[in-house]
């Protein structure tokens, strides 16, 4: 019996031997597939989470973009106010975009949040013909889906139109302006200049639409950028340029609400914010 098993183990050794190892996985076919750009991911989710009737798609084509409406909670809307979030957030962003969006829609605004496209990445060194040709398409980007914004809620009827404007979103605003139809007023929250170095106090010297301006107050007071816009406004004169401090980012529900309090009494201001049909 011995032997037998002797013998069997000696015949199969050598074919055991013989068997291949498993090959590694080809690197080329291991690779994972490059993940989708920031906003499309967000937006992605955002269309699982929010109602479809709320979805409104603007664009064209790889242009196609994701904007959120809310019609006004009364037959006569105030106006329409078009909501901006900043650059790496999106269309419901929870600070103040959400919110706002629909609180102001409650108290008979039509909203239309939107985000800005991704912004491209830093490049190091100058001359890079590539990272001034994506900027160029960055920019391109921004003023599309702003007019794209404004001629949706242009469609309603409701006027004045109104823009909050988150972070970088408030300096391409004012920097567009030129280019933008029907912006009857401007907020801008918690501004900070663009991924360019673009800064919104040297735009304020030429701005004249009515403006409320939403700082943040620090332990400090007032931030020296916030204290030079409103020198700026009082140089120029401008009548229609209102800033307020806000001590709180704006991360509770209380604060928020109390936010958007404030920002629909200045919008109800607005000389055309009267009773309009639809």
């Amino acid at each position: 019996m011995r032997r037998l098993m002797l013998l069997l183990l000696i015949v199969c050794a050598p074919a055991q031997a013989q068997t291949p190892p498993a090959s590694d996985p080809d690197p080329v076919t291991a690779t994972r597939p490059d993940l989708p750009p920031r906003s499309i991911s967000q937006e992605q989710a955002l269309q699982r989470q929010i109602p479809m009737d709320e979805h409104r798609q603007l664009g064209e084509g790889e242009s196609t973009f994701l904007g959120l409406f809310l019609p006004a909670a009364r037959p006569d809307p105030l106006g329409s106010v078009l909501l901006i979030a900043d650059v790496g957030e999106h269309a419901n962003w929870p600070e103040l975009i959400e919110p706002a969006r629909v609180r102001l829609s409650e108290t008979g605004w039509n909203t239309l949040a939107i985000g800005l496209p991704d912004a491209p990445a830093a490049s190091i060194g100058t001359g890079d013909e590539h990272s001034t040709a994506r900027q160029a398409r960055f920019e391109e980007q921004v003023a599309e889906r702003l007019n794209l914004g404004l001629a949706l809620l242009n469609e309603t009827g409701a006027t004045p139109i109104a823009v909050i404007a988150r972070g970088q979103a408030g300096v391409w605003v004012m920097q567009l302006g030129e280019q933008l139809s029907s912006v009857d007023a401007l907020i801008t929250h918690q501004p900070r200049s663009t991924n360019t170095g673009t800064r919104l106090e040297p735009l304020l010297e030429q701005w004249d639409t009515p403006m409320l301006d939403i700082a943040t107050k620090g332990a400090l007071g007032r931030s020296e950028s916030a204290r030079q816009r409103q020198l700026i406004a009082q140089r120029n004169g401008h009548q229609h340029y209102r800033q307020i401090l806000v001590s709180n980012p704006g991360n509770t529900a209380q604060t928020q609400q109390m936010l958007i309090k404030r920002i629909d009494g200045w919008l109800r201001q607005l000389p055309a914010a009267q009773r309009n049909p639809r």
